[in-house]
């Protein structure tokens, strides 16, 4: 799977190295893919963008439509959106950690403020932490 700065998501025969399918983002402007991550336990995947969104879709309907979620996450760039379980995280260079349930997206269940912008996101698959470094060398 690859997400590209030309705001498509496609996914690969690892084989013939053909894309199987793929999806445009669906943002009405030019926004660049930050980040994807999918998931192990689930056929989702997510992506970050520039506008401040992260976008989730199902592998299984990937080049069959828009993305399942698009939410509007941080009102800078979008730099991280990582799949935990039933949660995302995303991060921003506006200097959040959003934790979010996707069985309901309205609002983050818990927002973290930091002290520089965050880079990327990493959880642990045997405990419920997650860590997310900074921007540069912060």
């Amino acid at each position: 799977m690859s997400a590209s700065w030309d705001n498509t998501v496609r996914l690969w025969n690892a084989e013939s190295g053909a894309a199987v399918s793929q999806a445009h983002t669906g943002a009405e402007d030019f926004h660049l893919i930050s980040n994807l991550s999918t998931s192990q336990s689930s056929p989702l995947a997510a992506i970050s963008c520039s506008d401040g969104f992260f976008r989730v879709y199902d592998l299984r309907t990937l080049g069959k439509g828009a993305a399942v979620h698009a939410v509007l996450a941080h009102e800078g760039v979008a730099t991280t959106a990582l799949l935990h379980n039933s949660h995302v995280i995303s991060g921003s260079e506006d200097k959040s950690v959003k934790i979010w349930d996707l069985r309901s997206l309205k609002a983050p269940l818990t927002i973290i403020r930091c002290s520089a912008g965050v880079n990327r996101c990493a959880s642990f698959s045997l405990s419920r932490l997650a860590y997310c470094p900074g921007l540069g060398s912060r």
